[in-house]
């Protein structure tokens, strides 16, 4: 055998073919990957491949590693695959490793960063869409990287707004630039089925066409037709999506056919009256109209908004007041009402409740604030009464928007008995740019039911804003008993008694109190559960009648009630010379909150300390001693473990040790 095979085949001894052969890989999410969430908190699917596991091991994910939030799961066998469930909003980190039969994290690893839970809006449309003539570079790319430059390469407005919403509301979002050059409502009919795919979870959708509808005489009638095939598409394969329609900006570069621009405004403002889900969306025109009648590329006029080369594209600094108009639309102009009292006399789903009354104050003369029932389209009446989960429609009329100010609102919470009518009233600010204002309240002396509601204005204009009142999320309360560890370093000796209860706004019982051990499925709480043996991380979290959800909690509770096991005490030879020496080996484990200590002890008959007293010797696990005594002479050695819960095992004895002449 030649030097270079003699030195593989030792390398080989030395390290098994499948510890060189590890790895693992997280297959999905990538890096940078954006999950729609729902209600606040969303799941995170995740696919892994391994190679080189050992016999008895798997792979290990850890999501969130080294934070508060942490939790992980453990897969035995291929697929490597699980679903990290209830992840609440912003970016998430994952782990994974290949472990041992024992649970031994091994080298392999990988690690996926910035997976974000958040909102997708996808943005469809024409070249201004795709941000055409943008001159811009420096704001191409979002700050996260998750949005850049469309496939014709210009930055758009979609980065920005993802900088703007993602600054705002605190956790990630991203807007994909689907926008396409030339494209027509009707082209967009055959080309919405791919960008659906491509964004099958999005929950806003950004739809502007219009400016290259105009110039072919399409009719509002089939403008309206193509909008309702595209929103209907989206709305079929993502049930709850919401598109906002936009006004568009006119394209006065090619006049003919104009005026169809304000048809299809009409014909927006419809759908937004009578589809579920839509709104209108930015306002894009009004205030680049302004700029384009002082900029006419032609005649060399300036302008600040508008590119150099055509009328109706923005340039860069356009494309950034693009981005700022839909924040506004999206977000902004905030009517808040916060710490609202509501009276009520018997269960929210056969309550009544309907306005009595709104005086506004410090609205101009052209905007009106309604309240209405948003379970019915457009704007009824004042007074109209409304049954179950507590929505209220506001709308504010007026094209110049509002400038601040306050509205009395009184509401009137009746029951279906005979019982007198409940009378609370709420003051409802409202304040531009998102501001929050305290508000004032007056309840019923006899009324103690409390609702927390939040309303937003999408935009200045005719834009109608939904308000949710809400009540905040039940609490959970967990109990153990007993409440303090009976073993060493937190370790119960025997499984502790668990007890949760959680409780609405009102102080009555939630609708159900969900469980779940580290990465485990969830299970509904019935009644009281016990800890499982070892350490394990309980997460749990309530939801009222409403679906209304609480943060998830945790508490790590440790368990070990089983005694070590028995020490298997070996030595290396059964007869020594006097003076020379002999190995005492053993061997101990515990799966639960492993050995603490040995401790060992020599005597001249079997688990006797006559020759040494227990001595403890840490977590060694063998030493070298040379007998003194006669030829003759015969000793055993006694070894016994204790864990670090305290609990101390069985007593292992070794084989005879006798002394030779």
């Amino acid at each position: 055998m030649s030097t270079s095979l003699r030195r593989l085949f030792l390398l080989l001894l030395l390290f098994p073919v499948s510890a060189l052969a590890q790895s693992v890989a997280i297959l999905s999410p990538s890096e940078g990957d954006l999950i729609q969430h729902s209600g606040g908190f969303g799941s995170i699917a995740v696919s892994v491949t391994a190679t080189g596991v050992p016999p008895g091991g798997g792979v290990e994910l850890v999501l969130d590693s080294g934070t508060s939030a942490q939790r992980s799961a453990r897969i035995l066998a291929p697929p490597y695959n699980w679903v990290f469930d209830h992840v609440p909003l912003g970016e998430h980190a994952l782990d994974a490793y290949v472990i041992d039969a024992a649970g031994k994290r091994l080298p392999a690893h990988d690690r996926k960063q910035r997976i974000g839970m958040g909102d997708i809006l996808v943005a469809v449309g024409d070249s201004i869409t795709a941000g055409e003539v943008d001159d811009i570079t420096s704001d191409d790319w979002s700050a996260d990287g998750r949005d850049g430059p469309s496939q014709e390469g210009f930055g758009g407005y979609e980065p920005i707004l993802n900088n703007m919403l993602t600054s705002l509301a605190g956790y990630p979002h991203s807007v994909p630039n689907e926008g396409l050059a030339g494209e027509t409502s009707a082209g967009a009919k055959s080309r919405i089925a791919g960008i659906i795919a491509r964004h099958p979870t999005a929950g806003t959708w950004l739809v502007a066409y219009g400016t290259n509808d105009a110039p072919t005489l399409m009719t509002a009638g089939t403008f309206q037709g193509n909008l309702q095939n595209i929103i209907g598409q989206i709305q079929s394969a993502i049930p709850g999506a919401v598109v906002f329609l936009p006004r568009v900006l006119y394209n006065d570069e090619a006049r003919k056919g104009n005026y169809l621009i304000a048809q299809y405004d009409g014909v927006m403002d419809e759908l937004s009256r009578t589809m579920p889900n839509v709104l209108r969306g930015a306002d894009l025109d009004t205030l680049f109209h302004a700029n384009h009648q002082r900029y006419d590329h032609k005649l060399a006029k300036p302008g600040t908004w508008l590119a150099t080369t055509t009328t109706h594209h923005p340039n860069g600094i356009g494309f950034q007041k693009y981005a700022m108009l839909w924040k506004t639309a999206l977000v902004d102009r905030a009517i808040l009402v916060t710490d609202g009292a509501f009276g009520t006399l018997g269960d929210l789903g056969t309550d009544k409740a309907s306005v009595a009354g709104v005086n506004a104050i410090g609205l101009s003369g052209s905007n009106l604030l309604e309240i209405c029932d948003a379970s019915q389209v457009g704007a009824p009446p004042q007074g109209t009464s409304f049954v179950g989960d507590w929505r209220v429609l506001l709308s504010l009329t007026g094209a110049s928007g509002f400038g601040g100010g306050s509205a009395d609102v009184t509401l009137v919470v009746e029951t279906e008995g005979s019982l007198p009518p409940q009378v609370s009233w709420k003051k409802v600010y409202l304040a531009q740019n998102g501001g929050i204002l305290a508000t004032a309240k007056q309840q019923d002396s006899g009324d103690s039911s409390i609702l927390y509601c939040t309303a937003r204005v999408y935009g200045p204009g005719r834009i109608a804003p939904v308000l949710v009142l809400s009540m905040p999320a039940p609490t959970t309360a967990l109990s153990v008993s007993p409440s303090k560890a009976d073993g060493l370093n937190g370790w119960y000796l025997k499984a502790p008694r668990i007890t949760m209860l959680a409780t609405d706004v009102f102080g009555g019982p939630a609708d159900r109190i969900v469980y779940r051990w580290d990465g485990g499925g969830e299970s509904t709480y019935r009644s009281p559960i016990y800890a499982p043996s070892g350490k394990h991380s309980l997460i749990y979290y309530s939801v009222d009648s409403g679906d209304n959800a609480e943060s998830w909690k945790s508490r790590i509770l440790k368990v070990d009630a089983t005694p070590p096991t028995k020490p298997i005490v070996t030595v290396s030879a059964r007869t020594v010379k006097k003076g020379s020496a002999v190995t005492v080996s053993w061997s101990g484990r515990d799966s639960e909150s492993g050995i603490d200590k040995f401790r060992y002890a020599i005597g001249t008959g079997t688990g006797r300390s006559n020759v040494r007293n227990w001595t403890p010797i840490g977590v060694q696990t063998s030493l070298t001693w040379k007998p003194t005594g006669a030829a003759g002479s015969v000793y055993y050695f006694s070894v016994d473990a204790r864990n670090r819960a305290g609990f101390g095992g069985e007593v292992g004895i070794s084989p005879s040790i006798t002394v030779v002449p």
